[in-house]
């Protein structure tokens, strides 16, 4: 007699990333390895900015991450003029993150956003993006080091009862810092959860709770191997996404 031995391991879907002019997609490894590691199954997406593609492919997803990008999210997503310090823009991006995050959300899937990632589903919820932190933001705050990149350049102060105070047990952390835009406003459904000494957002969850929604500006895919409490950060996305499975499956 043969037996059906059901997968629970969670499948993630990690949208790819691009750049101007370049005709590849990429992924750093360090996301699908920390994925791995905390017990999910990470598979890529080309970015495809097609809603029934975005559809299928969320019916076979437990969780979505939404990595961090050369690119910068279109100002106009967010109803604003282009700065001159805007990057560069990366329309297959911003789009096909939208049309899955839009499928996310009609099925709760658990979502994760780091840097960019955390930037777009700000700007999809409703938020508003600071387009260059050095000229939009009065500080001493270094938000785009040198490598290595594993290590942390500067500290967050961390709101008590959040996630990310439960996982590290700390009121202060430490964080790297590779980006050039940040979180101007904050989306009325998500709750900020960690602040640089500049007044940064690093960090913010779902207010509401009825679907797991994290975002962290700074890059734990490249700490994770060094330190336990931002491993603790995919083990936690991957467990609500193991979660969501045991129960839609």
């Amino acid at each position: 007699m043969s037996v059906e031995i059901k997968e629970t391991k969670p499948i993630i879907f990690v949208n790819l990333c691009t750049k101007s002019g370049d005709e590849l997609f990429y992924i750093r490894r360090g996301y699908l390895e920390a994925i791995h590691a905390a017990g999910g199954i990470p598979i890529t997406l080309p970015l495809m900015a097609n809603r029934d593609y975005a559809e299928r492919v969320c019916d076979l997803a437990d969780g979505v991450l939404l990595p961090g990008s050369l690119t910068d999210v279109d100002p106009k997503l967010y109803n604003a003029e282009v700065s001159p310090y805007y990057g560069q823009k990366g329309p297959e991006r911003d789009q096909s993150d939208f049309f899955l995050l839009e499928k996310a959300f009609e099925k709760k899937l658990p979502v994760f956003g780091i840097c960019f990632g955390h930037q777009c589903l700000n700007v999809f919820c409703g938020g508003a993006l600071y387009q260059d932190l050095p000229h939009d933001v009065q500080g001493n705050i270094n938000h785009w080091q040198s490598e290595p990149y594993n290590l942390p350049v500067h500290t967050v102060k961390v709101e008590s009862g959040s996630i990310v105070h439960r996982l590290f047990q700390k009121e202060e952390i430490s964080v790297n810092s590779i980006h050039h835009q940040g979180i101007k406003t904050v989306a009325g459904n998500l709750r900020p959860t960690a602040y640089s000494p500049d007044g940064i957002v690093e960090a913010y969850e779902n207010k509401n709770g009825n679907q797991f929604l994290m975002g962290t500006q700074w890059h734990p895919e490249r700490m994770w191997q060094d330190e336990p409490s931002q491993f603790s950060l995919f083990q936690e996305f991957v467990g609500a996404a193991k979660q969501w499975r045991q129960k839609n499956r």
